[in-house]
């Protein structure tokens, strides 16, 4: 192989694995905005807990029952973004010794060890991408989540203010 396409291979498996520790802080950042709005969502909710909760017992009114619907998606979403956030078999630059002795050979001339780090981009790569795969799947549902649970609140206020 030409050294030209070897650089060529070297760099966009390097522009790979970049792409996805790239897309891996993006997902995180979207696991902490909806945490956020979740959070924003149900402390406009606990302002009137107190309806919801009469006594002891919980009042069934439907006014209610949306609330406490509406708190239990978002609830749900918080739950699942914060699965999301949390830290997974990330693979990253190998560690400690395992570059050298990958490369220590003498029959490993520049071209050859090129190629194995560009394997080891493409490896780590992969298992990123399967990752982040299903992060983004999770907050999708979250997402559901989050819509849904503010459709029930909304419609909690809008119901009590008719009750």
């Amino acid at each position: 192989m030409s050294t030209n396409k070897i650089d060529v291979i070297y760099s966009e498996s390097e522009k790979a694995h970049a792409s996805e520790k790239n897309r891996y802080d993006k997902l995180s950042n979207k696991a902490e905005q909806y945490i956020a709005s979740i959070a924003i969502i149900i402390g406009f909710n606990l302002i009137d807990l107190d309806r919801i909760v009469i006594g002891n017992s919980i009042d069934t009114k439907p006014i209610n029952l949306f609330s406490i619907i509406a708190f239990l998606l978002l609830g749900i979403g918080l739950v699942l973004s914060l699965f999301a956030l949390r830290i997974m078999n990330y693979s990253s630059y190998p560690r400690g010794e395992v570059l050298i002795d990958e490369l220590k050979g003498e029959e490993i001339n520049g071209d050859i060890a090129k190629i194995k780090i560009a394997k080891m981009y493409l490896s780590a790569f992969n298992e990123n991408a399967k990752i982040n795969d299903r992060r983004a799947n999770l907050l999708s549902w979250v997402t559901l989540f989050i819509v849904s649970g503010f459709v029930f609140a909304v419609v909690s206020q809008i119901v009590s203010n008719v009750y």
